[in-house]
C-alpha cells in the first residue's frame, strides 16, 4: 500500500508540473492587445492615480506570459505594472483604477507585451501619453 501511495503521489506530481506545459506550444503565438486607458494622446495630472485597462485577446488558446510597463522618453521602465503567467484561455484583462501615480511629467510610454509559454514570440503594442 505504501508503494502505490508513493506513485500515486509521483504520478500527481508529474501531472502537475507538466500541465501549465501541454497545450497549443505548436503554433504561432498571436495576441491582439488593446490599450483601453489611457487612450493614446492622452493627458494625465502628475500626482493623480491613472487607471489602466489592457486587453489580451487569443480565441479558443492559451495567453500566457503578459507584462505592462510605463517608458520614459528614453524607453527606460519607469514602473512595471503587471508581470505574470497568466494562463488562460481566450482572454485576460487587467483593469485597475489605481494602476499607477506619475510622479514626474513629461511623454511616457504604456507598454503592454505578452509572449509564449518559452517567454519567446513577443505581441508588443505601445501608446503615448503626457504628465502634465
Amino acid at each position: 500500500m505504501k508503494n502505490v501511495i508513493i506513485v500515486l503521489s509521483i504520478l500527481s506530481t508529474i501531472f502537475f508540473l507538466s500541465a501549465c506545459h501541454d497545450h497549443d506550444d505548436d503554433t504561432l503565438y498571436e495576441v491582439t492587445i488593446n490599450i483601453v486607458k489611457p487612450s493614446s494622446g492622452a493627458s494625465v495630472t502628475k500626482g493623480v492615480l491613472m487607471p489602466i485597462e489592457v486587453n489580451f485577446s487569443r480565441p479558443d488558446k492559451t495567453i500566457h506570459n503578459v507584462l505592462i510597463q510605463i517608458l520614459d522618453s528614453n524607453n527606460s521602465v519607469v514602473e512595471t505594472i503587471l508581470d505574470k503567467h497568466a494562463h488562460v484561455t481566450s482572454t485576460f484583462t487587467y483593469n485597475e483604477s489605481a494602476a499607477y501615480k506619475p510622479t514626474t511629467s513629461g511623454t511616457f510610454k504604456l507598454k503592454a507585451t505578452t509572449t509564449d509559454d518559452n517567454k519567446n514570440q513577443p505581441n508588443v503594442k505601445e501608446i503615448t501619453f503626457t504628465v502634465n
